[in-house]
């Protein structure tokens, strides 16, 4: 079992993330940027949301999953696919039930989709990345260059009403390389999931519960001793 998370409180009320909006007469749930904002920060305050950098800002709380058997990389046919899918809708999953309160069926996440620049003004995503993640918003952009490149990664969020299979077509697309830095989390940004063309990257609530889903998960895991 994957040990029960309580993710400890502040004395002042939490403010939701996600916050009703009126659009063309209806009423929908969107993601409010700046209390997303707020609870990174308190989260991971030393890291930023990009995708590929999370191992590396949290390394104690982090652990990998590989997609195929073999540390196999992409997918070549029906059968890798489905075994690809299942392991990414088994671990997201476990980390759904670290919150007693959360439901299997409709968990509200958060899922983070990036589009690319070589300059600060924002871009669009691909259109395969918009097609299974419509209504988007744009949160923040970051440099990924430095002194002699200029790069930005400009990240977009959206509300998601997970349940088993609910991804697959986000995660069929990071599996074959035609997005990446994707990030798939909970409200409060107590646990981070980043799947990647070959596996996933797990920053967990503590090192206990890190612990616990690389045992539960063991034939998942590299053999490499730095865990890639």
């Amino acid at each position: 079992m994957v040990p029960e998370c309580r993710t400890p409180r502040s004395t002042e009320s939490v403010h939701p993330v996600l916050v009703a909006s009126r659009d063309g007469g209806q009423t929908r749930l969107v993601v409010d940027l700046e209390q997303l904002s707020a609870q990174w920060s308190a989260n991971w305050p030393h890291c930023r949301p990009v995708g590929h950098e999370l191992r590396a800002c949290a390394p104690n709380r982090w652990v990998r999953f590989h997609s195929l058997e073999g540390s196999k990389r992409y997918p070549s046919d029906a059968d890798d696919m489905a075994e690809l899918l299942h392991r990414h809708n088994v671990t997201v999953a476990d980390l759904v039930a670290l919150d007693p309160t959360a439901s299997a069926v409709d968990a509200g996440l958060i899922v983070v989709t990036c589009s690319w620049s070589a300059s600060e003004p924002v871009t669009a995503r691909d259109q395969a990345v918009a097609e299974v993640d419509p209504g988007a918003q744009h949160w923040r952009s970051e440099s990924t260059g430095d002194a002699e490149f200029e790069s930005w990664i400009h990240l977009w969020v959206s509300d998601h009403r997970w349940s088993h299979s609910s991804l697959d077509r986000v995660f069929a697309l990071v599996s074959n390389d035609w997005t990446s830095d994707v990030i798939v989390c909970d409200q409060q940004c107590t646990w981070l999931y980043h799947p990647y063309d070959g596996g996933a990257d797990v920053l967990a609530p503590s090192e206990a519960v890190r612990d616990s889903l690389a045992q539960r998960h063991q034939s998942w895991l590299s053999g490499r001793p730095d865990g890639l």
